[in-house]
């Protein structure tokens, strides 16, 4: 919640006047050396680091600043998810039946829902969804491809102050929530994207097809779309490795951790799949 970036280092200045000094706590930087800054402090001007180093330091370079106190906490750079919807489920949880069938929690339950939405239910949505991710350190999301009305998506995003991607419903079925033939839900993601250009602002447009085998293929979208080819095909290519990569994250880690392996041996792997988000992250 506190960091956009955190490759700032000590000494570093930001155009802005240094308004608040995060101090006391444990800095996890996230540089290239890996430092975590015991009793380190961030200042912070304009809404962004400025600079990253010791209390004494920053304190008496920024007298002036207002100063949170994060003694005895762990400060680290804002969480990334990098699957997150942001419309329908927040405002449903709970409700689906735990251990239903395969698929009929997503087309008897999400589908519908998503499918009832109106643009003032996409938005309540994702301001909810917002507010809770900053609530607990997610400062940047993805969001999954079921999104109906991306400027209201968007809206609700920048109110709270969530940096993320938005894109909207991409899918060419006969029957179904916002289905329409191919020509129109490209000329859909295009419009996202010519809305939201990368790096213009906290939201920045994405391509969102439709999983779940329910859209053609992927290639006939890039005959269809030579614009859009680029973005498709590092997303097709990079998928299957960035799913194994989460497999062995949610199975091995745990038990290496039990087992009191050495963090060498499974940091390698972690950064690595690190490298693939920030692959799809940079499309």
């Amino acid at each position: 919640m506190l960091v956009r970036t955190m490759a700032s280092t000590e000494g570093a200045h930001n155009s802005h006047a240094v308004d608040l000094i995060v101090a006391g706590g444990d800095v996890v930087t996230m540089n290239p050396a890996r430092e975590v800054l015991v009793g380190g402090s961030i200042a912070i001007a304009g809404g962004r680091i400025a600079a990253v180093g010791s209390t004494r330091k920053l304190r008496s370079t920024w007298p002036n600043a207002e100063v949170l106190d994060a003694t005895d906490c762990v400060v680290t750079p804002g969480l990334v998810n990098a699957h997150q919807h942001l419309t329908g489920d927040p405002q449903a949880r709970s409700s689906i039946p735990d251990l239903l069938e395969p698929g009929r929690s997503i087309f008897e339950w999400s589908v519908p829902l998503h499918g009832a939405h109106t643009p003032d239910d996409d938005e309540l949505a994702a301001t909810i969804c917002a507010a809770e991710s900053l609530r607990y350190g997610v400062t940047t999301v993805v969001e999954a491809g079921t999104v109906a009305y991306p400027d209201r998506v968007a809206a609700a995003m920048r109110r709270v102050g969530l940096r993320g991607t938005v894109g909207t419903w991409g899918w060419d079925i006969e029957e179904g929530p916002y289905a329409a033939p191919t020509d129109e839900v490209l000329d859909r993601q295009r419009a996202v994207l010519a809305a939201y250009p990368r790096g213009d602002d906290l939201v920045e447009g994405w391509v969102t097809l439709v999983g779940h085998n329910l859209a053609s293929d992927a290639h006939d979208a890039e005959e269809r779309s030579p614009a859009l080819a680029p973005q498709i095909d590092d997303v097709v290519r990079t998928l299957p490795e960035l799913e194994g990569w989460i497999g062995w994250l949610t199975d091995e880690v745990p038990r290496a951790i039990v087992a009191g392996e050495p963090v060498e041996r499974v940091a390698p792997r972690i950064e690595r799949g690190g490298g693939l988000l920030g692959r799809l992250r940079r499309r």
